[in-house]
């Protein structure tokens, strides 16, 4: 990781980390996209329980599901790309 400290991570930065993470695991250890992707939606649905209660967790999983068209492809050669603005971020 970069010389930046937890308090300085942004949203942003954050998700590049992630997208690097997940690039070298589709290319260098030759990884599937669906495989990857299940792994981090189950966190992310596994945060979202943990961390929101029953009313928010609902809401939270209607948000996704209504917003499931708006959701972007990404570039797999542009691994220190950042969100684009109009990305869907949780």
């Amino acid at each position: 990781m970069s010389e930046e400290s937890v308090e300085e991570l942004t949203m942003e930065s954050i998700y590049s980390i992630y997208l690097s993470m997940s690039m070298t695991f589709l290319d260098v250890h030759q990884r599937s996209p669906l495989e990857l992707g299940a792994i981090m939606n189950a966190l992310a649905m596994t945060m979202y329980r943990t961390t929101l209660n029953e009313e928010e967790y609902e809401r939270m999983c209607q948000t996704i599901y209504d917003n499931r068209h708006k959701i972007k492809t990404i570039n797999p050669t542009a691994v220190d790309e950042t969100p684009p603005p109009d990305t869907i971020l949780h």
